[in-house]
């Protein structure tokens, strides 16, 4: 018998002749040759790590009127616009920041407001107290933002605490204090003060760059990327390039299904670097070959992949039902809550674990004893 495929957990992965056969005719699809175009494809932020700090500069860069982007104050205005919907939804008039004024800081006046000549700052530093992450101070309106970005750290009322305080000793007579979180995983550790600003608005300013005139090639190109990798549910469904590839993958499937299944339930794409170069060194066989053509068409195959689900079905569910999230693959549709799907999100493979200490927790506190869980 020749070499086989060792997975992470020591299993094996062989073909047999049929499904050996099954993947050549997929291999000689003209359709599936048009697909690999795709393998090609490159998004500048795929191959530049990303860390909170450069999330950061991206912000910065989209917020200063100055830059290259040619949006203007369109991303300050678009920025206030959601920090006053935000305002608007807190549930008594105690919970509104001192500093923010809705005088001043509402849809009217804030289309009004004069920013063109707004500075912003990234990694600001406030002497031996840390930095901040955006400081953008607009003179001809008396305003000065703080921004704590996150992109998946946790939060640190000290460090908010200590932003806080400083902002206050500065002379400005508008202050906006916010605490942006891509995740939206904030634990309540900032005083009211404090507003709680998702993604959102960056993802509204970025579609709407999309149809902006004034935008150059290249600006569109990096707003586009960082759009479709770090925004977009499905990084390929606005993609211009891509959708002339859309017919392909369809066809591809439709013609290739079983075997398509077939190579996912295998779990190839559970194969890491290390287990590819682990597997490939061993006598060349039919089974290493189809290692190798799998690598080789990463891409193409992981969209083939993802196409396994019921897209009409899934879009029609969730425009039907309210607040649930669907998902599904050719033998199955799950339908959960919308705040259960965020569950799993945030907590992953240890949601039952999660369960199990909020129980004892509630217990706890019914009890008048403290707890450590958070």
């Amino acid at each position: 018998m020749g070499s086989i495929i060792i997975t992470t957990d020591k299993s094996e992965i062989f073909f047999s002749e049929e499904q050996l056969a099954d993947i050549n005719q997929l291999a000689s699809d003209p359709e599936f040759h048009n697909l690999q175009r795709w393998n090609q494809n490159i998004n500048s932020f795929a191959i530049n790590s990303m860390r909170e700090t450069n999330h950061s500069r991206m912000i910065q860069w989209l917020l200063d009127p100055r830059e290259s982007h040619a949006l203007n104050t369109e991303g300050l205005k678009t920025l206030l616009m959601s920090c006053w919907s935000i305002i608007q939804d807190r549930s008594v008039d105690s919970e509104i920041p001192e500093s923010f004024d809705l005088e001043i800081l509402n849809p009217v006046s804030i289309s009004q407001l004069c920013l063109s000549s707004a500075i912003s700052f990234c990694e600001f530093k406030i002497g031996n107290k840390g930095y901040i992450d955006i400081l953008i101070i607009c003179p001809e309106e008396d305003l000065v933002i703080v921004i704590e970005n996150k992109f998946g750290a946790g939060e640190s009322g000290e460090q908010l605490s200590t932003y806080e305080s400083w902002l206050k000793k500065q002379s400005f007579s508008n202050k906006i204090l916010l605490h942006m979180d891509a995740q939206e995983r904030w634990q309540g550790k900032a005083s009211k003060e404090w507003i709680s600003v998702s993604y959102d608005w960056l993802e509204t300013l970025l579609k709407s760059a999309k149809n902006n005139p004034n935008v150059n090639e290249r600006a569109s190109i990096i707003m586009d990327d960082y759009y479709q990798y770090y925004l977009e549910d499905d990084e390929f469904s606005n993609d211009s390039y891509f959708s002339t590839l859309d017919s392909s993958l369809t066809d591809v499937y439709r013609s290739h299904e079983k075997t398509v299944i077939m190579l996912k339930d295998k779990k190839l794409s559970s194969l890491n670097s290390v287990l590819y170069v682990h597997n490939i060194h061993k006598e060349w066989t039919p089974d290493l070959r189809v290692l190798q053509w799998y690598f080789e068409n990463e891409v193409c195959l992981g969209l083939l992949f993802g196409r396994g689900g019921n897209d009409e079905i899934e879009e029609f569910l969730e425009n039907e039902i309210e607040n649930v999230e669907v998902e599904s693959s050719a033998t199955y549709v799950n339908i959960f809550p919308a705040i259960f799907a965020k569950l799993m999100d945030d907590v992953g493979d240890k949601w039952p674990l999660y369960f199990q200490l909020t129980k004892i927790k509630t217990k706890i506190k019914m009890k008048g004893m403290k707890t450590l869980l958070n």
